[in-house]
């Protein structure tokens, strides 16, 4: 259920950019900030972009674990609902014809 919420906030940020800014090559632009955004506050959360000797003392230890797991899979999925907008208004409005 929190994931098919995660993914209606990541739909409701990409409306919300297109309803704000009114064009296909903005709402891309943006979408894809928003995207990356999340995609790499999931990364900081999940601790991956520490070196192994890190995350492996991070994780000794750690009591809220499990919450920062559910944090970073509905950053994730939120960023993957605005990367996947950015790339369809690329595809269908933006994209040149062959």
């Amino acid at each position: 259920m929190k994931t098919l919420i995660s993914m209606g906030i990541g739909l409701v940020i990409l409306l919300a950019i297109f309803a704000i800014t009114q064009d296909y090559t903005a709402t891309m632009k943006y979408a894809s900030y928003a995207g990356g955004a999340f995609i790499i506050i999931a990364a900081i959360t999940t601790g991956i972009l520490g070196s192994g000797d890190r995350i492996r003392a991070n994780y000794s230890d750690d009591t809220d674990w499990k919450m920062r797991m559910n944090v970073s899979w509905y950053c994730f999925l939120i960023g993957i609902i605005n990367l996947t907008g950015s790339f369809m208004t690329w595809y269908f409005f933006l994209k040149p014809p062959f």
